[in-house]
């Protein structure tokens, strides 16, 4: 819920698929909340926290603001409920952007955001006749409380960002002026976005681990007490990825309708269609457009996606990448699913429709062989990509 009182704005949190945050729940994770501590210490004031979908980033970053040394002053950005926030705002008064007054307008409502947490004072720019001025006025008392602080802190939870828009706008209005002396951490599925300030490139990486077993039997003891005694089933179903931890125990993985609850929830935001093209995906460890054309024939029987033109084959995958779903693979240089959802949805697939499953990892395993028949050059990696599929389908029998 949004209020605005006296020119100041508050609003409640809002609760993500593991619920409400607290304390008592959290689990773990003291080596990286360690690393993020030490790493301020010795003076390293750019950090970005890494993990797949549902590893538990939010509530990291929650942990973190608990935790971080008493002299910081902390201010923590949800870009979600920015975006709330934003929509509320632009309802409230009516605002379509466009005109430059008006983007300017916005840029203060996400300025007055961070300036309630760090207790400037937003009545006196709020109440600024001319937009413009207003938004130059907070843009400089930011800049100005940046460097007269010497212990400042800045935590900045991505969410489930589907472009870069509204990032761009918090880096240029909130990042840039705090910058350079201020600690800046951020979360992300993979460092994907271009920072354009200096500083932010070279951020120290902590990358989130999956659960072991013994830490999802404590997981769930706190939050799902009374599935705390399936915890090894769960876990070999989700291979220790906290928020799949929860939704299993939540809602149970025996029946194909407590799986769709899981998988609905996981993937709230992701259109069905999007999901199609997940399940004809997921049992491919990376793609491009050509396996993408191979694998749809394969899930829908209908081999006319086989003569599809590239650029409709992009377009969809360009789709599943503004959900932040798929991402291209620095090191191997194609495209992956996020490895949770990955995971999740081949395991729905493969208890749902078995023999759907076993014919895509046959096409992806006679898709390889001939790959690594007709192209030497990639010969080995392909028939890597073949031995996979044919363990997985001998496992299967």
């Amino acid at each position: 819920m949004v209020n605005i009182t006296e020119g100041r704005f508050s609003l409640k949190l809002l609760p993500d698929f593991f619920g409400t945050y607290s304390s008592e729940l959290f689990v773990d994770r003291k080596e990286e909340i360690n690393n993020i501590l030490e790493l301020i210490q010795q003076g390293n004031h750019r950090i970005i926290v890494c993990g797949d979908h549902g590893s538990g980033k939010t509530w990291l970053l929650k942990r973190v603001k608990d935790t971080i040394p008493q002299q910081f002053k902390v201010a923590y950005i949800n870009v979600d409920e920015v975006r709330f926030w934003l929509d509320f705002y632009m309802f409230a008064h009516g605002i379509r952007v466009n005109n430059v007054d008006e983007a300017l307008d916005l840029g203060a409502v996400i300025m007055s955001y961070v300036y309630v947490q760090y207790g400037l004072p937003l009545d006196s720019v709020i109440n600024e006749i001319d937009q413009g001025k207003r938004f130059l006025k907070m843009l400089k008392i930011l800049y100005e409380y940046g460097k007269s602080q010497e212990n400042i802190a800045l935590i900045i939870d991505t969410g489930d960002v589907r472009n870069f828009k509204l990032l761009n706008e918090i880096e240029e209005l909130v990042i840039s002026p705090l910058l350079p002396g201020a600690v800046i951490i951020v979360s992300d599925q993979e460092p994907k976005y271009i920072w354009r300030a200096p500083e932010m490139r070279t951020a120290k990486i902590i990358e989130l681990k999956p659960f072991s077993e013994e830490l999802t039997r404590e997981q769930l003891e706190r939050q799902v007490p009374q599935a705390a005694e399936n915890a090894k089933e769960i876990h070999q179903i989700s291979s220790g990825n906290p928020g799949l931890n929860y939704l299993l125990a939540k809602y149970g993985y025996e029946t194909s309708d407590q799986l769709k609850r899981v998988v609905d929830s996981f993937l709230e935001n992701v259109p069905n269609k999007l999901r199609q093209y997940l399940e004809a995906l997921c049992i491919l460890r990376c793609f491009d457009e050509e396996r993408l054309a191979q694998m749809l024939a394969t899930y829908t029987g209908d081999n006319r996606y086989l003569d599809m033109r590239f650029g409709y084959l992009a377009n969809i995958r360009r789709e599943l990448a503004e959900y932040d779903i798929v991402y291209r693979d620095r090191n191997k240089g194609d495209l992956v699913i996020d490895g949770s959802v990955r995971r999740i949805m081949e395991y729905y697939l493969k208890i749902t429709h078995p023999d759907k499953w076993r014919e895509l990892h046959k096409t992806a395993r006679s898709l390889y062989y001939s790959w690594a028949e007709n192209y030497p050059r990639i010969a080995e990696r392909c028939m890597k990509e073949a031995n996979y599929h044919e363990g997985v389908l001998s496992k299967s029998i």
